[in-house]
């Protein structure tokens, strides 16, 4: 990163495809498929196992109390990063739970 002169990914913002949604409109089994989003929980999960220098935001709902957060000198305290990491887990394993309970 040094020799390319690239920052550090400090915030990371995923909208995971809408497959509860899809599936709960009777999608038929393609596009339901279609609609598991692979890559988003992923680096849900790597964001927020790294919560101790990342931001992970998973729900819209909390894009205003991240920029209150980011007023304050563009950085978000711990608390809010383990509080969006807990929220990111508790994300990631609803949405794979509607997976498990759809395939089942």
């Amino acid at each position: 990163m040094q020799a390319n002169q690239l920052e550090e990914i400090d915030l990371v913002v995923v909208n995971l495809y809408p497959f509860e949604q899809v599936t709960q409109q009777g999608a038929d089994y393609a596009k339901a498929i279609e609609n598991i989003d692979i890559g988003g929980p992923s680096m849900i999960r790597a964001t927020a196992k790294n919560h101790k220098f990342t931001t992970i935001i998973t729900d819209p709902a909390d894009y205003e109390q991240l920029y209150a957060e980011l007023s304050n000198d563009n950085q978000t305290s711990f608390t809010f990063r383990q509080a969006m990491a807990v929220k990111a887990f508790a994300r990631t394993a609803k949405y794979d739970a509607a997976i498990y309970n759809w395939f089942n």
